[in-house]
């Protein structure tokens, strides 16, 4: 009677903790496998320089159109500037979170640095690595038109 007794608070047991188990497992794939809207610009980015030809030290004007889903958190921004010579540029200065919404902005915080040759073609890439949940961060990435590098004035 003892035994039997013993067995089956074993067995409540057992269950309690194979369901909390099970309940940690789902939520983790939950977390892991949850759609999610993330973070949207129409690509290409639309280099506003005239004839997409950017001297080195002018400003780099880009018109970003963005959909930002509320709740979406920027953690890491990546600017770079990649060109087909194979130079690549990474730019150090701080990305700003941009505000959640549909709208249009003028980027226009970035000259071109003397770091690209004249005469390269090149795109501006943006990099932005969002939290989903606790356990989930994704990335997306944008590209510009390709503009010209012009030496410098």
């Amino acid at each position: 009677m003892a035994s039997d007794r013993r067995n089956r608070a074993l067995t409540a047991a057992a269950c309690v903790g194979i369901g909390g188990w099970a309940l940690i497992l789902l939520g983790w794939l939950w977390w892991t496998l949850q759609p999610v809207a993330l973070p949207a610009v129409a690509e290409p980015i639309p280099v506003l320089n005239e004839g997409n030809e950017i001297a080195i030290g002018d400003t780099i004007t880009m018109e970003l159109a963005v959909v930002k889903p509320a709740g979406v958190r920027t953690i890491q921004s990546l600017r770079f500037i990649q060109c087909d010579s194979g130079n690549l540029v990474t730019l150090t200065d701080a990305a700003r979170d941009l505000p959640p919404g549909a709208y249009t902005v003028v980027a226009d915080s970035v000259k071109l640095p003397a770091k690209v040759s004249p005469g390269d073609v090149c795109v501006f890439t943006y990099r932005n690595t969002y939290t989903v949940n606790p356990i989930r961060s994704e990335t997306v990435e944008w590209s510009s038109e390709r503009f010209t590098v012009l030496p410098a004035p």
